[in-house]
C-alpha cells in the first residue's frame, strides 16, 4: 500500500469523527450525572435510559455535525452519472478532469443546490445511531464506574 498526503489525511479525519462522537457522549452523561447529583442529592451510575439519552445525543450531534462533509466526500468520490449534455457515463469519451478541491466542491453543492443539500441523507444516518447506542448502553450497564 502507498502512504500519500490524502491516505494520512484520511485518517486522520476519522480519528476526528470518532473524537466528535466521544466528546458529545461524554459531555451528554456528565450533564446526566451533574443532574442526578442535583435531583437526589449522591452521586449514582446512570441508569439504562439515561445512558440511551446520552449515546441518542452524541450520536445525533455527530451525525449532524459531520454530514456536510461526508456529503462533499461522496461527491469527490463518486462521478456524476450524466456530464453537462445530458449523456450517460457510457456515451462519454474518457478524458482527464482536474481534481477539484474540498472548498471548491462545498461551494458548487451551496450554489447549485443550497446549504440544504449539505445534510442529504441526514436521516438514514441518524437511524444508524442506533447501534452505538446499544453498544454504549449495554457496556455501560455491564461494567459501571
Amino acid at each position: 500500500m502507498v502512504y500519500t498526503p490524502d491516505y494520512h489525511l484520511q485518517g486522520g479525519v476519522l480519528i476526528f469523527f470518532i473524537g466528535i462522537y466521544y466528546f458529545w457522549y461524554e459531555w451528554s452523561k456528565a450533564f446526566l450525572e451533574k443532574q442526578a447529583l442535583r435531583s437526589t442529592g449522591k452521586k449514582r451510575p446512570l441508569t439504562a435510559t439515561e445512558n440511551i439519552l446520552a449515546g441518542l445525543i452524541a450520536g445525533s450531534a455527530t451525525v449532524i455535525l459531520t454530514n456536510p462533509i461526508w456529503v462533499v466526500n461522496t461527491r469527490q468520490t463518486a462521478p456524476k452519472d450524466l456530464d453537462d449534455n445530458n449523456n450517460t457515463k457510457e456515451d462519454r469519451k474518457p478524458s482527464a478532469r482536474p481534481n477539484n478541491g474540498f472548498l471548491k466542491i462545498l461551494a458548487d453543492i451551496i450554489r447549485s443546490e443550497g446549504i440544504g443539500a449539505l445534510w442529504s441523507g441526514v436521516i438514514p444516518g441518524l437511524v444508524l445511531v442506533i447501534n452505538p447506542i446499544i453498544q454504549y448502553t449495554v457496556f455501560e450497564q455491564k461494567y459501571p464506574q
